[in-house]
């Protein structure tokens, strides 16, 4: 998204060459800086990370790359977070809550067998 530099400017600035031509290359400036700002907030999601940052997300669990498409790559990187799963009985319990509701289930964990 350009912004005109130019409006930022007082009326009686708005035609002095110089500040034109500058404003120009700053204008450039600008959109390289939203360009990297944008990429960086990107990479923070799997569903929108760029190629480089699929392929560290794969490394970190152990996955090859064979060629796939960039989006199944994405979609294998999810199903691998949504299987690890950090199982206790609190993780449990909170899961059963969220799809039952508080009072909507039973558990009783024998604590021999537990370990």
């Amino acid at each position: 998204m350009a912004v005109d530099l130019k409006m930022l400017l007082p009326e009686w600035f708005q035609n002095v060459v110089e500040f034109n031509e500058l404003l120009e290359t700053e204008a450039i400036e600008l959109e390289e800086a939203e360009d990297c700002i944008r990429s960086v907030r990107n990479n923070c999601y799997i569903q929108t990370a760029d190629e480089a940052t699929i392929l560290l997300l794969e490394k970190r669990f152990g996955i090859v790359y064979q060629g796939e498409s960039l989006e199944f790559r994405r979609s294998r990187i999810m199903q691998r977070y949504n299987t690890v799963v950090p199982f206790t009985v609190g993780f449990l319990k909170d899961r059963l809550a969220e799809l039952y509701g508080v009072d909507g289930y039973e558990i009783m964990v024998d604590g021999k067998k537990f370990n």
